[in-house]
């Protein structure tokens, strides 16, 4: 793919479309708290809006009363990021909330995804927008155990981040400062020892890219400062902020070819705005691109950041609104993806790729040609079928065999249609993995999880 010609010069001269300049001094770091309903993940990322200066004391008045209304007193922290009326009144997150804060050395768009596992779907559209990916682990006596013993969603949220192309995750074992645990190590150790081989070995994440912060995400501690309770001076290691510092940045390609996925919409009045992430390449204002599936011509009017002020221009990495011309509400989905005129992304209603099945329902008990599930890739959501089996990999000779049918804990090559006649949107998981890995679920449950190794396409560019 040749590099895409960007001029900045001229969209930084065209002031009157701007409000800001982008700030580049830091490296971006997207990072989505993930883990088990209860474990703590809306009240940590609202102590670090207020870790961080982000929150005036008439929002901690006012949010405080609006608690103890609800007889939720201690949860008020939460109601940072849970704004709905829904997540206040039954304590769970069902959307997922965005903010942004700075460290020392980077720029943290943190993504607060929800717990419940009647809203994965959601925690997907989450997870497929992250760098990191930071799984949040209650310590307390029986709600570990809850997460991730009695298939809670500890396991399948660990390993829909892999799924999704995330290879950094950090394991926040929350509510250390409870009456149950107290800040034991014997009780860090305890549930690092069960997680490790689970994160290694099922999922299949490098032990360097596995990271563990003890914390209370109540108190604070060991979030932007270190540990005050003298029984946690057992603790050697680096506070949450200071891990986030440490983390590597993803390589990402500002000069490739546009990818913008949308993951949501609204329309104001006449206006269209859009939600997505730049997965590759530069959006420019004024600048003319095309919508894909469709082929339908778009101009960029207005780039927006997370404060809603606009700017001139958004590199890889980061996650917009956009107002678009030219086209209506009506020919816009979630799952559409935004390219460069030169450079189209593949549009498809089948493809090849590798999966890996870690879970079938148990009286369908294999998978057949003919296997119907939904598929999650980047944000779109679609009625798949198994077309083919094409193989299965044998771990006595590590080949793949030709095969019939696979089963759990089985990795195999297949077909995969989508029953649409609209094709959808996707890349080759070795040249865009965000935009060619993916998920499969069945009955509510995640059953497996894929990357795209070629393309059948619908129209080749």
């Amino acid at each position: 793919m040749k590099p895409e010609k960007v001029n900045l010069e001229t969209a930084l001269k065209d002031k009157a479309k701007y409000d800001v300049v982008p700030d580049e001094s830091k490296d971006l770091l997207n990072v989505v708290f993930i883990g088990h309903v209860d474990a703590g993940k809306s009240t940590t990322c609202g102590n670090i809006l207020l870790l961080t200066g982000q929150v005036d004391q008439e929002d901690v008045r006012r949010l405080k009363q609006e608690a103890k209304s609800k007889n939720r007193e201690s949860w008020w922290i939460a109601y940072l990021m849970d704004i709905g009326d829904e997540e206040k009144t039954r304590g769970i997150t069902v959307e997922v909330g965005k903010a942004k804060f700075t460290t020392e050395k980077k720029r943290v768009c943190l993504l607060d995804a929800p717990g419940h596992m009647l809203y994965v779907p959601n925690m997907i559209t989450g997870a497929s927008q992250a760098d990191v990916a930071a799984l949040v682990i209650s310590a307390k006596q029986g709600e570990f155990e809850a997460g991730f013993k009695r298939g809670g969603q500890t396991t399948e949220h660990a390993m829909l981040a892999k799924s999704l192309g995330v290879k950094e995750i950090v394991l926040l074992i929350n509510k250390m400062d409870e009456g149950s645990v107290e800040w034991a190590e014997q009780r860090f150790e305890e549930i690092k020892g069960h997680l490790l081989p689970f994160l290694r070995d099922f999922c299949g994440y490098s032990e360097q890219n596995i990271h563990w912060i003890p914390y209370s995400g109540y108190t604070g501690e060991n979030m932007k400062t270190g540990i005050k309770n003298p029984k946690g001076s057992w603790y050697k290691g680096p506070t949450m902020f200071e891990l986030f510092d440490q983390l590597p940045t993803p390589e990402r390609d500002n000069e490739g070819p546009l990818r913008f996925p949308i993951f949501d919409k609204y329309k104001d009045g006449n206006s269209l705005y859009v939600f997505g992430k730049v997965e590759s390449g530069t959006m420019v204002h004024s600048s003319k691109l095309t919508l894909m599936p469709g082929g339908d011509q778009v101009v960029v009017q207005a780039i927006y950041d997370d404060t809603d002020k606009r700017i001139p221009y958004a590199k890889a990495g980061e996650g917009v609104k956009v107002l678009l011309k030219g086209i209506e509400d009506d020919y816009v989905y979630k799952g559409d993806i935004i390219c460069s005129n030169y450079s189209f992304c593949y549009i498809c209603n089948e493809f090849e790729a590798e999966i890996f099945l870690t879970h079938i329902p148990k009286h369908k008990s294999i998978m057949s040609n003919g296997y119907a599930c939904v598929i999650h890739l980047h944000s779109a959501m679609e009625e798949v079928f198994i077309k083919e089996i094409k193989s299965e990999y044998s771990k006595s000779d590590e080949k793949f065999h030709p095969a019939k049918y696979l089963k759990k804990g089985s990795k195999g090559i297949v077909i995969i249609s989508t029953r649409s006649i609209h094709p959808i949107c996707c890349e080759k998981a070795e040249t865009m993995p965000h935009l060619g890995k993916f998920t499969l679920r069945d009955e509510g449950k995640t059953i497996g999880s894929g990357r795209i190794l070629r393309i059948k396409p619908v129209v080749k560019y």
